[in-house]
This record gives C-alpha cells, structure tokens and sequence, in this order.
C-alpha cells in the first residue's frame, strides 16, 4: 500500500456554526443523576466518546458526529464536511451519558436518531430534522422521547450499564458489570417512524433463577463479572437471525441468538501467537475489540475479527457457518479460528492502547480479502495501521491452530506535523537570538494556522488564571490576549506552551474510526482527521531526514532502531515495486539504495548548517548565490560529498540528482471531502518537499566540480522557488472564523491545488494579500509583478503598488512582448492580446485606479496614464470615456489640484459631463473655501454656468449651513462688478436668515446679527451705483420659488387642486419688486432697533412675536427714551404724532407739578436766601423725582441743561418741533395745541409756543380754538390778529365770519363779539377803495 498521514484538524475550523443552540433533554425527576466532575486535563469542549454517520442529503462527505463532551451530562451534534454552513445543537441530559451513543441518518424523513442511555437507566431518542442543523431553526415539537430501563433500575450498581452497543436505530443492547446484556427495542411503524412502544429483555451466561438465590456482597456488586462483555459485534441481515458477538473479561468469545436471547457458542480466545489457553481476565483499561467482515470465498459465511490485548496481542479471525435454520441456536454452525496474526511492536508500548477497530473489504486484494485498519493512540498522538486480512482457512481437525499472516506488512500512518518546533535546537537557537523570549518568539508558533485550536488556547488561558470573554475567543483576541496577560519571562512562555502542548494532546486523543466512502476518518476529542496518501518524493524525503537524524546520533539506541525501521520500510517499497508497477514511484525503483543514500547525504549537509539553515538557505537561493558563500559547511560533510561522487561516479550521481529534482517537483495532493485536513496536508507535504528541496540544493552546491550538475541545479531552483511559494500560501492564514489554514479557503472557492503558482496566488488574492506579495515578491515575470501590484493595493500600500503596475505594464502595453498565457489569464476581461496598445494602456490603468481608489494620489497617476492613452488614440466605447474622464476630475478635486481640474473640464470632449465637472469644481472649491480661486479661475463662455450653480446652491442649501453660498455669490459679483446682483444675493442671504425659527435668545441674537450684516453689505453694493440704478429685482415673499425661503409675513400656500388634472396647467409667472436703497436701509435699521431693543424685551427673540417697524418707536416712547424714538421715526420715515402727543401731556404733567408745588409752598422772608435756596433744591429733587421727568434723565442732550424739569421738558419738546421738517412741524405743532386746549392746559404752554402761532400759524390755532368750543379765546385771537398792524400769515375773513357767528349765538360773548365786528369792519374799511367804503360799512 502506497505511503499515508493523517492530516487532522480542530473542529473550531470546520465549517460549522461557532454558536451552539442549546436544548435541555426533557425528562423525569427520577431520572436526574450530577454530572461527573471532567478531568482537569481536559478542556470543557473535549468529548470523551462519539457517534458519526453519513448524511448524503448535505454532500457526499457530509459526517454528522455526536460528541459527549467532558461533563458527559452535554452532547453536541454538528454537521461536518457539508457544502453548506450548519448549526451546532447541545444537549443537556439529566445524568451521565454510558458509552457508547448511536446516530443515525433516517433518509426517508431526513431526521438524525441519536439514541443514548444514561447511568441513572434511562434510554433517550432525540429525533433532528436535518433542516433544522442548515437553516439554524428551531426543533420541533416532541423531539426528545425518554424510556425507563426496568433491569438496570430493578437491580441497582449491581447492574450498571458499563456499555451500549447499537445494533441500529431502532436495537441496541446493553452491556452491565453483573455479566448480563439487556436488549431494548422499538419497532419502527411505518408512516410514523420510532412510535411503538419499548420492549426489554435479558440474555445472560446464567440463569435468571440462580442469579436471584445467591446473593452476593456489596463488594461483589460493585465488581464486574467474569462475563462482563467489553466488545460488541453485531450481525443483522434480513435472511439472516440477528446475532451478537460479545468478547467478554474471561477471554471468551460469546455468540448470541438476539431473537431468543440464548447464548449459542461460547469459544476461548488465543493468548498470542496462536495459543488457546485459559489466560488472566481482561481488564477494561485494555479493551477487546471485535468486528464483522464478509469476504466471498465461498468458504464461511462471516467471519469475526477480534483484537486480543494482553503481552502478545494479536489480531484472530474466526470463521462463521451459517445455516438456515429457525432454532435456538439462529442457524450458528461451526466457528473456528481460520486467521491470526502478531500486532505490530508499536502495540507493545506502555502508552499505546488500541482505540478502534474496522475491516472493509478490499477490492485491490480480491474478493477473500479484507482490509484491518487499527486506531491507535501512542505516543500522545493518533495512528492508523492497515494490513490485509488473506489466506483464511481453518486448521486440520486436530490440529493446532493456525499462524497466518498476509503478506503485506504493516502500514503505519502518522500524523502531519508542518508546524515551527516549540522544541529542540531551533527553539534554543532562538532562544539565543532573542534577548527578551516572549511574545515575537512564541507567539507567532502558538498562533500558527492550524496548530492549536481556538479551544485549546482559550483552556490554556484558563487554567492560568486568565479569563477571556466570549467575543474574544477569536484567534486574533486570544493572542493580543496571551501577548498581554503573560508574564514577560521565558519560563512563564515554555510553561504556558507545555500546558498548551498537553491540552492539545488531549484534543487530538482519538475516539473512534469512521470509514467516509471507503476512506478512513479518525473522530478525536476535539479534531477530526483523515488519511491523505503520501506523494513518493515526500515520503523519500522523511525517510531521508530520520535516517540523518538517527545518523547524527549513532550512539542512542531509540536512533538506531528508527534509522533501522526506515531502511526497512524503503526496503520494503522498494520490493513491493518489483512486483506492482507504480508510474509514481518509477524514480524510486529505478533509484534504488542510492537514491535513498543521496537524499540522506543531502538531508544532513542541510543539518549541518543548524537551526538557522532553512533561513540561511533561503536568503541565499533568493539572491541566486551559492550556499558555500552564505554557510560554513562541516568539512566531514564535503568529504563525504566527494567521496559519494567518486563511489557513485560522476554520471550516475547527476542521474540519482534528477531523480531527486523530479520527486521534490511532483507534490500534488487530491483533496478529500474535509477542506481542512486537506489544507493541513498540503501544508505538511509542501514543508517536507521546500526541506527536501533546500537540502538538494545543498548537496548540489558543495559538488562544484561535476559540470553537468549546472542543468540539475537550475532545475532544483525553480522547483524551490515553485514549492517556497506554495508553502508562503499554505501556511498563510486565512480571513475564516476558525483561523483555518488559507488552503482551507482555496478549497472552498474550488481552485485547483496544482494549478499554476501565479493562477493559484490570483484566486487567492481577496482572501490574503499578504501571503500572497510574500509568496511573489522575488519574482520577476510580468504576471507576478501585477499580482504582488494587486496585492500591495489590497493591504493599502498604495505606492508599492503603483510601482508594481509600472513594471509590469511594459509586458501589458508593448506591442513586442510575447503573450504569456497565464499574464493574460490574470488580468481583467476588459484586456486582451487583440486590442491596440493604446487600448490596453487604457483599460490597463483603468483597471489599476480602481483598485486604489482610497489612496487618490496613486489613483490620479493611473487616470493620468489612462487619459494620455485617450489622447494617443485609444478605441475604447464612450462610457468607458467617460467615467475615466469623470474619475480624474475627481482625483484632481480631492487632492486640491483646482487649476489642473478646470484645464480638465475645459478639455473635455463631452459637453453635458463637462457641465457635470464643472459643476462639482465650483462645489469642491466652495466647501474647500477656496473662493480665491474660484474667482482667479479662467473658464471661458462657462462663467453663466459656475454663476447658475451658485445661485442653485444658494437657494437650496440652509442660509448658516458651510459653505456659505450667498458669500461666494456676492464675492463672484462683486469681483465682476455686477453690484446689483451681488446686492441681490445678501439682500435674499439676510430674508433666508429671517425665516430660521429658534427659540434661543443668544441663537436669535446672533441669526439677526448676521442678517443686519447681510443687509449692510447690500447696502455697500448698491451705495457703489449712481443713485438712479441702485436697484435690483427681487421676488416677492408670496411669488417665491419652491426651496426659497418666504419671510415671515408670508401669506400660507395656495390649497392644491382637487380632482383629477387632464391639461397641463402651467405654473403663474411669479412677480417681481423693485428693492431700491432705501428700501434694504429701511429694513436694516428695522433690525437694528430691535436688536437694540430685544435687551430690554427678550421676547422680541422669539420668531412668533409680531413685529412692526411702528412698534420700536413706541416701545422707545414707553422707556421714556424719546431720543431714540425720535432717531427711529426720522431712520424708518415714520410720523412723530403719537411721541409729540406723549411728550406733550408729560410737559403739561411737570407744569402742572411745578405750579401746584409753588403755590403750596409759603412765601420766604424777604432777606433770607438760605431758606429759599433750600427750597428751590427741594423743588429740583422732587421735579426729578417725577415719572413723567424720566425722559429727561435718558436723553443726552436735556440732562447736561439747566433748569427745573418742567422748562426743560418745554424746551426739549419746543427743540424737537424746530427740528422737524417743515412739513411735519405744524402738524406736530397742532397736535400740541389740540393737547393743551383739550386739557383746558393752553395757559401752562411756554409764550414761545403761543407766539409761534400767532406768528406762523394763527388760522390753525384758531381753528383748535372752534374745535374745542373755546370761542373766548378764539375771539381774542382774533381780536389779537386784527390789531397787528402787519400780521406775518393772512387769516382767512371767512374763518374769521365763523368765529364772529359762532359768538353771537353766545349772550356771555355778545360784547366781545361787538369788538370783532366792529374790528373787522375797521379792518375792512382801511383795505377798501373809498367808493366803496361805505356800503361795505353798511352790510356790517
């Protein structure tokens, strides 16, 4: 049989669910026993028994196992080797779980059956949907059935369940320490599955009878009897009565009729070498094992293949007859010992012990062959032996029995270890390197990929004390942990690695066998393995380093017996050669001895060269030198060097060389159904090949004289840099949640292991950029410098990938380069050998940019290049234009290069992405705050555009938001000298900052703040124009465009129309307002005023209190500052009626005070100052004292004047009516007027008031007189009129008239009615001509 391993690896990697769903058996309180406490050697998630079978419904090597895990109270099912991703479901029973447990898969309901009897004598069938393990669903309703074992529950301990052996899913029988064997059986009732009820019974060497009369003693109970079956085999065939074979503690070998449950035969097992004697009882650490296997031969009908432990353990298969018979005895004829065969030495060892057994027919041997396969456990690791099971006969009748044996040897298969050593020389070596051992030494070997499961590292954790959460139990948070938590010591790393060493022995402790199509799996507690064939170069390879290492030490008994065990395993290969024809390991029976003494020569000049030496060898190689320049080689190992050439000679040790080139270059390994243990495998054998590899080359260098050897050489170098390669990638590790090895990964996405290096590299770029720029990055081919490009911009290294373009883009564009298939293969579909070379440099860079995208600089260098291929004449399609040309305007925005950007707009050959770019230009050097450039910029006939994209910015974006649109507006009109639109433009800024509704005083202090600055500057703008064109157009707040802000005065949209609309109906063409200067200053100084006055009413902050402009002078008026209410109305154009009206009953008000406080006050003495000095202080204070006197107080100007406070309030009111504008002073005069004469107060009013009117305006005076009815004093005034001799104003007569009749009506005025008439007919005759005088007279 050609050359095995075991490949395996931790469940933590297989493609399985990290988080179980839990499910508590249901069961009985009866039924309930405490857990057993777990070793401490052993980690939580390790099983300490298992179950598998195929699920064909999930893939052809789907395995579904079930794991009793260390509490043996927890069972966990999962789905291994499956296409798709699978839940993992634990179960809790109520007690200890007996071995063994039964799973099933049922394809007619595609349920699984995990059947399981616990200590307390309870059976349980749990029923899952295959469903619910892809899709994560929840179990059904009645998943879990529970039975009660009336034997084991009857007679106690003394019929304890040491073991369960299931027959199928529907019999299993139970083996108990009291000797006896319980069946318990469901029938299976179609259309309903496993629903009849559960029967038992009993089959016991004894009778039932006498084990009840003699009683035995507690001791005896708890005992296990001389019959206590440890294995048991089943035979179970339709035309067949059901049949066990239990191999018992008394060496016997039992045979059961199942249907009658009567023991049949009862045969006594060898004790070795072939001799049936009574032997010492078998213990159950070193358990029997028995198997069933049918061969035709024609010969028996089955035959029983037992494993019988002890000083001499052999394997004995004995032949069973059958015949068709319906008796007690089930048709059980002879059985007779037809084969036995010595256990090889490694089942001699104190620490080995055989762990499981299987026979298989083999088809290779014939049809009376069979195939043993042995699982071992030996040395803290799993191996598998096989051999064949041939030449089965019984001995002559008499005779004593035979001692047969295949010819084929023992074939050992051990497990892969490609991992650094955490022991040895090499460790100790670097140990010395590193003058501080701890996280940059161990680490990188404790968190190898594939080494140490997540599992492991996490107990190793714990049982130091450190605790690691759940979301940290990744690989990556399990070693920032360990690097964290350790103590920085080199004792605290070597004992941690001890600890970790030991739990991973436990993990890998194997539990049972499973045969997966013909193949075998090892289940260990927490890993799952299969055997991958071994390539012959490999396996020369090992051979070759245990020769030289039992070489090294010739003295040491242990290397002499594996340098003796390698020979002969050669030995053997070699001879089983002769006669089987091997394509593969044609080199090796071609080679013979001395190829086995070249490869071992050259393994120990590479070990001559110590720890360092792959290292050393590898640095050289890379440079293309010779080792004897890098390393000094022993000078023993050159003499044996030449002294082998000149033994071999020259010719024949070149022939033995190729040989050994062309077994290192041929390494493929065919994946199994297990992606994980393929990768571990692939590793494994890569590592064993780059060492062998690196030792030929070794050898190869230190025989310079041998000219021929320069071809060898060259070959041996591209096979090292070949498999170096592949072995970066194999032991990479991947992206997966298990931390899988990156072959793992490969294997999923279905690349070829033996494909190409480069091919292989591309389909595993997106998964590890790293491992890939190391595998490539010492070569030099066109291909591999666009892969390590690729692979530098996956890891963000954006420079070392453009240089990697750059070299290899000569080879892509250069119209003389050869087409390399595999470049052309790695390259986008948008490449191709057909395409002109200004075409391939297009999509060449294109291709590059894109992958750098974050890094803009390097992504603008390659749309550079694919621009200036655009200008050299590509023929590419206009998209593909297009979104180069977009690209670099992009790249040039974001790395500030406007100037470049706006010469790239300006070039481009489409207008409406020309419109686009240009666009985003003046939007990137908006938010960029580049506002001077935007306006040194020269852009042509575009300039309307950047001025459209302004104005569509400003109006849709928010008035505070940044950039601030509405200044980089007004500053392009105003660097353009278009005042009206830049006026325009602050004048819509400061209504858009109007409309922001805020409730925070500071907040609307600072929006009104910044809107009288928006109006100021529209004030600057259009103070700049002659005065006749200061002015703009603007919309009004009801005619305002959808997005633009309407102020508050706003009147609320029009209701939409109702019904269904079948004419298009075109939008109202909004009106325009014309906004001249005065208008934006009217509006400023209405925000400054109240600004100046939301400090004395807060209120006047919030948007929803109602503003006039009328408002801020009454508001003055009421703060008794008339000062300001007087600058208000003059600013704002406003009517001073109501503040003159006020300020008038306020100066009547101080008089009248002023007067009442005279002429309460007693008259001083003549002579006495002092008196009356303190009175006119007393006077003083209580006029300030005075509410109505306040105003005085306020203003700048009247509190600086002398005087009492009621000439001062006369003097400011007759100071504000001379400064009023002519056409407002009579009117404000009038208004005073009316005041006095309607509070009877005229005689209280300053003499200048009065003389005013008689002088400017007597005919006003003298109408408020007629109005208010006082008709003395309007004929006094007229009286007064009459007798200047030139008054300044003409009174009209007929005023005049009315006086004169309104007095008449009066008795109390007929006399001074007399005077005016009597005035004014004197006044009438001096202006009449003398003709006339006299009639004029007359009619008076």
């Amino acid at each position: 049989m050609r050359p095995h391993g075991i490949a395996s690896a931790p469940l933590d990697v297989l493609r399985t669910s990290s988080d179980a769903s839990t499910y508590t058996v249901p069961s009985t309180p009866a039924a309930t026993l405490p857990a057993a406490v777990p070793s401490t050697a052993l980690a939580p998630a390790h099983a300490v028994q298992a179950a598998a079978c195929a699920v064909p419904l999930l893939g052809a090597s789907a395995l579904a196992l079930a794991r009793v895990l260390a509490s043996r109270t927890q069972l966990e099912l999962r789905v291994v080797g499956s296409d798709a991703a699978t839940s993992t479901l634990l179960f809790t029973f109520p007690a200890p779980v007996v071995p063994h447990v039964g799973l099933w898969d049922d394809a007619g309901s595609s349920d699984l059956h995990v059947l399981a009897v616990t200590s307390a004598g309870y059976v349980y069938r749990l029923c899952i949907p295959v469903a619910c393990l892809v899709r994560s669903s929840l179990l059904p309703p009645h998943w879990a059935h529970e039975h009660r074992l009336e034997h084991l529950a009857d007679q106690g301990a003394a019929a304890a369940a040491a073991t369960v052996h299931m027959v199928d899913a529907g019999l299993l029988l139970v083996a108990c320490i009291d000797g006896t064997l319980v069946r318990v059986q469901q029938p299976y009732v179609q259309g309903r599955g496993f629903d009849g009820a559960w029967r038992e019974a009993l089959l016991s060497p004894a009778s039932f009878s006498l084990r009840r009369l003699f009683a035995r003693s507690p001791a005896a109970e708890l005992a296990a009897a001389p019959t206590h079956a440890l294995a048991i085999a089943s035979h179970v065939r339709e035309s067949d009565t059901a049949l066990a074979f239990t191999v018992c503690r008394d060496r016997k070998l039992r045979v059961w009729n199942v249907a009658t449950d009567a023991l049949v035969r009862t045969v006594a097992l060898p004790t070795g070498a072939g001799t049936v004697s009574e032997g010492p009882l078998l213990d159950a650490a070193a358990a029997p094992h028995v198997a069933l296997f049918y061969p035709d031969d024609g010969v028996y009908s089955l035959y029983v293949l037992v494993y019988v432990p002890g000083t001499n353990a052999c394997l004995a298969a004995y032949g069973v007859e059958l015949e068709d018979s319906s008796s007690w005895s089930g048709g059980v004829g002879e059985v007779a010992l037809v084969w036995t065969r010595l256990c090889d030495a490694h089942a001699q060892a104190p620490d080995t012990e055989l762990r499981d057994m299987q026979v298989v027919p083999d088809a290779a041997a014939g049809a009376a062959a069979g195939r043993v396969w042995l699982l071992w456990h030996t040395g803290g690791a799993p191996l598998l032996q096989t051999t064949l099971v041939t030449g089965l006969r019984a001995a002559p009748s008499g005779a004593a029995p035979l001692v047969l044996s295949s010819d084929e040897p023992w074939t050992c298969m051990a497990p892969y270890a490609p991992y650094t050593p955490l022991h040895g020389p090499e460790l100790e070596a670097a140990l010395a390197e590193h003058a501080v051992p701890h996280a940059a030494l161990f680490l990188p070997r404790l968190c190898e990929p594939g080494r140490f499961s997540r599992t492991t590292l996490h107990a190793a954790l714990a049982q130091e004390g450190i605790d690691t959460p759940v979301h940290e139990r990744t690989l990556p948070a399990l070693a920032s942990r360990i690097a964290a938590r350790l103590e920085p010591s080199s004792e605290a790393w070597l004992r941690f690695t001890r600890r970790v060493e030991q739990l991973d022995r436990a993990e890998r402790w194997p539990l049972r066998l499973c045969l997966v199509g013909g193949d075998p799996w090892v289940v260990s507690r927490h890993a799952l393995g299969a055997v991958h064939a071994t390539p012959p170069g490999v396996w020369l390879a090992a051979l070759a380093q245990r020769l030289a290492a039992a070489a090294s030490h010739p003295d040491r008994p242990g290397a002499r017996r594996a340098g003796e065990a390698a020979s002969a395993e050669y030995a053997g290969v070699v001879n089983a050669l002769a006669r089987q024809s091997l394509p593969a390991y044609e080199p090796v029976r071609a080679g013979g001895a001395r190829l086995l003494q070249c490869a071992t020569l050259a393994a120990e000049a590479l070990g001559a060269l110590g720890a360092r030496a792959p290292r050393l060898v590898d640095a050289a190689l890379e440079r293309r030198a010779s080792v004897r320049d890098v390393a000094q080689v022993p000078p023993a190992v050159r003499a044996r060097c030449a002294h082998l050439v000149r033994e071999m000679g020259a010719d024949a040790f070149v022939r033995e060389a190729e040989r050994l080139v062309a077994l290192g270059d041929d390494g493929a390994t065919a994946p199994t159904g297990l992606a994980a243990t393929t990768a571990v495998s692939v590793a494994a054998l890569l590592s064993t090949r780059l060492q062998a590899l690196r030792a030929l080359l070794v050898l190869v260098g230190l025989v310079s004289e041998v000219p021929a050897l320069a071809a060898v050489r060259t070959r041996a170098w591209k096979a090292w840099r070949d498999v170096r390669a592949r072995h970066v990638l194999a032991t990479a590790s991947s992206d997966h949640a298990g931390a899988a090895l990156l072959v793992h990964d490969a294997l999923g996405a279905q690349v070829p292991l033996d494909s190409d290096v480069r091919t292989l590299c591309a389909a595993l770029l997106p998964r590890a950029p790293s491992a890939v720029l190391a595998c490539l990055s010492t070569w030099d081919d066109a291909a591999s410098r666009w892969l390590c490009a690729q692979a530098a911009a996956r890891l963000g290294r954006a420079h070392a990938a453009w240089d990697g373009w750059a070299a290899a883009a000569a080879d892509v564009i250069s119209p003389m380069q050869p087409a390399d298939g595999v470049l052309w293969a790695l390259l986008p579909a948008a490449l191709s050998p057909a395409q002109a070379p200004a075409t391939r440099r297009f999509y060449y860079w294109r291709e590059a940019a894109a992958s750098v995208e974050a890094a803009v600089d390097v992504a603008y260098r390659c749309y550079a290049q694919a621009l200036q291929a655009l200008e050299d004449g590509a023929d590419v399609p206009e998209s593909d234009a297009r979104e180069v040309w977009t690209q670099a305007v992009r790249a040039q925005l974001a790395l500030h290069m406007y100037e470049a950007a706006s010469a790239s707009v300006l070039a481009m050959p489409f207008e409406e992405l020309r419109m686009a770019s240009l666009t985003a230009l003046v939007t990137a050097l908006c938010e960029a705050s580049e506002v001077g450039t935007l306006l040194r910029l020269d852009l042509l006939e575009w300039q309307p555009h950047v001025e459209r994209t302004l104005s569509f910015q400003a109006r849709h974006a928010a008035p505070l938001a940044h950039p601030p649109y509405f200044h980089v507006l007004y500053a392009y009109h105003m660097s353009r000298g278009d005042y009206k639109s830049a006026a325009a433009s602050m004048y819509q800024h400061a209504h858009r900052l109007r409309a922001l509704a805020t409730s925070d005083e500071a907040a609307a202090r600072e929006g009104a703040v910044r809107q009288a600055q928006s109006f100021l500057a529209a004030i600057n703008a259009l103070s700049l124009l002659p005065p006749a064109h200061a002015w703009f157009a603007d919309a009004p707040a009801e005619a305002a465009a959808d997005g633009a802000p309407a102020g508050p005065a706003a009147p609320p949209p029009a209701r939409a129309l109702r019904g269904v609309v079948t004419q298009y109906l075109p939008r109202r063409t909004p009106s325009l307002a014309v906004v001249q200067l005065a208008d934006v200053r009217r509006e400023y100084h209405a925000l400054l005023l109240r600004l100046e006055l939301m400090r004395t009413y807060p209120e006047l902050a919030h948007p929803s209190t109602p503003w006039r402009a009328e408002d801020a002078m009454h508001l003055f008026v009421v703060n008794d500052d008339f000062d300001a209410a007087w600058a208000a109305a003059q600013q704002l154009s406003l009517p001073l009626d109501s503040v003159v009206d006020v300020l008038a009953q306020k100066c009547m008000a101080l008089e009248r005070a002023h007067r009442a406080r005279v002429a309460a006050q007693p008259r001083a003495a003549a002579g006495d100052a002092v008196a009356g000095a303190l009175v006119a202080q007393r006077w003083d204070d209580e006029e300030a004292a005075e509410p109505d006197a306040a105003f005085l107080q306020r203003s700048a100007r009247a509190v600086s004047w002398p005087g009492r406070a009621h000439e001062r309030a006369w003097r400011y009111l007759l100071l504000h009516l001379d400064m009023a504008a002519p056409a407002d002073a009579l009117r404000y005069r009038r208004i005073v007027a009316e005041r006095l004469v309607a509070a009877d107060a005229w005689d209280l009013a300053p003499a200048a008031f009065a003389a005013w009117f008689h002088t400017h305006a007597p005919d006003v005076l003298l109408r408020v007189w007629m109005r208010a009815g006082a008709l003395e004093a309007a004929l006094r005034l007229s009286l007064d009129v009459l007798a200047s001799r030139a008054p300044p104003v003409c009174v009209p007569y007929t005023l005049m008239d009315s006086v004169l009749a309104a007095a008449e009506r009066a008795p109390d005025l007929a006399p001074r009615a007399s005077e005016l008439r009597d005035a004014l007919r004197a006044r009438g005759a001096a202006r009449a001509p003398p003709a006339a005088r006299t009639a004029a007279v007359g009619g008076l």
